[in-house]
């Protein structure tokens, strides 16, 4: 698709679908919202382009580059974002991507360092070795920070979230399985259904963390800052409480 169709799209208003967009020019797109269904993109630089309110359905991106781009409340549905024969995830470094949503997309080892992801939204998402190391989820209202993220349904495994606040987030029935977070704020953080098999909680501070429900095989809460207050399940016990050296017997 020629850059010149392509603007013209996005000036209408129009869904572009099933096009081959490796030759668009992103930078000083015409206002409006981007729309592609069912379209490719390969080695792609998108940073810095103005894409907030855009939505993507089925899109394909191979290695491409969101590095500083707006993409505030755009939706993502049915997308891939992972080159797997490269075995490379996409880059959002830096992107301002405050209430995006992803919904049954492939993120795995995408990149988020830097990125502004205060209240953002994953759904049923592979984002398996996803990087959210110096990523903020936490939005300053006064003298009060605001954080909120929701990670749903999600195979975060090995995932990086060392020293990211993600206090009152939300893994709810995600897989989380080696993922790091080391020194990471998890208070009160729900973690309702979730698996965090031989998770990474080194200096992390969980207090009020809800692990009702959760695979804990692994978790070692003596490694953790501060676990005041976490709440668990009575049919957890046995596997939390080895660390401490203790032993649960039925009554």
């Amino acid at each position: 698709m020629r850059q010149g169709a392509f603007e013209d799209a996005i000036r209408t208003g129009a869904f572009i679908e099933g096009e081959d967009l490796f030759e668009i020019d992103w930078r000083d797109l015409p206002s409006g919202q981007v729309r592609l269904r069912g379209c490719t993109l390969r080695d792609g630089s998108l940073g810095g382009a103005e894409l907030n309110e855009s939505v993507f359905e089925d899109v394909t991106f191979l290695n491409c580059r969101f590095a500083g781009a707006d993409l505030i409340n755009t939706k993502f549905l049915r997308c891939v974002l992972f080159d797997s024969e490269a075995r490379k995830g996409c880059d959002f470094a830096d992107a301002q991507m405050r209430g995006a949503h992803f919904t049954d997309c492939n993120l795995s080892l995408a990149r988020f360092a830097g990125a502004n992801l205060h209240a953002v939204t994953l759904e049923r998402c592979k984002a398996a070795g996803a990087d959210f190391e110096d990523a903020s989820l936490v939005r300053k209202s006064g003298r009060s920070s605001v954080v909120a993220g929701r990670f749903i349904d999600c195979a975060l495994d090995f995932a990086n979230f060392r020293g990211v606040v993600l206090e009152d987030c939300d893994f709810d029935g995600s897989s989380l399985r080696q993922a790091d977070f080391s020194r990471t704020s998890l208070g009160k953080t729900g973690f309702r259904r979730a698996d965090l098999s031989a998770a990474i909680i080194d200096e992390a501070d969980m207090a009020g963390a809800d692990l009702r429900d959760a695979v804990v095989n692994g978790l070692d809460l003596t490694r953790a800052r501060n676990f005041t207050g976490v709440k668990v399940s009575q049919s957890q016990l046995g596997a939390l409480v080895g660390p401490f050296g203790l032993r649960v017997f039925p009554d």
